[in-house]
């Protein structure tokens, strides 16, 4: 199987061998910078949302897990909500800061595997920014209804 002009083969991979199979994995790119740009999205309603409500602070240079926090402080976020805001943030997190991390071992598996892996599993990769994608649109929708 060809993915972009890399071929996938089913064989055994891992560590920074990965790493650079994912990075030249077009659409697991793709999705990936789908998720950063969404992610802006959904700290600007957050922003937005919190002014709304007349929270003050220092808001616009706030990072999304700041934004979550302020808005649970100010009980602007119903139990469900915080929770999916969470998630969201968790996996945002680590694909976006601790993926190579992961390869060179320096943190745990916990949301993606590195051990035992083959270079097909940049599809569960891909897969798993996609998942995080759809979530990070359904939560944009949920703050704008806010």
């Amino acid at each position: 199987m060809t993915e972009g002009n890399i071929e996938i083969k089913g064989e055994p991979s891992g560590g920074e061998d990965f790493f650079n199979l994912l990075l030249q994995t077009k659409d697991f790119c793709n999705e990936l910078g789908k998720v950063t740009l969404l992610s802006g999205k959904l700290e600007a309603e957050l922003i937005l949302y919190l002014e709304r409500n007349e929270v003050q602070g220092k808001l616009k240079m706030a990072t999304l897990g700041t934004l979550i926090r302020i808005a649970k402080e100010n009980d602007l976020l119903n139990a469900n909500l915080h929770i999916a805001l969470k998630a969201a943030l968790t996996s945002r997190n680590y694909l976006m800061h601790n993926i190579y991390s992961l390869f060179t071992e320096r943190i745990d598996e916990t949301i993606l595997p590195s051990s035992n892996i083959l270079d097909s599993d940049v599809y569960t990769y891909e897969d798993k920014a996609w998942e995080l994608r759809q979530a990070l649109v359904g939560l944009i929708d949920a703050v704008q209804s806010l």
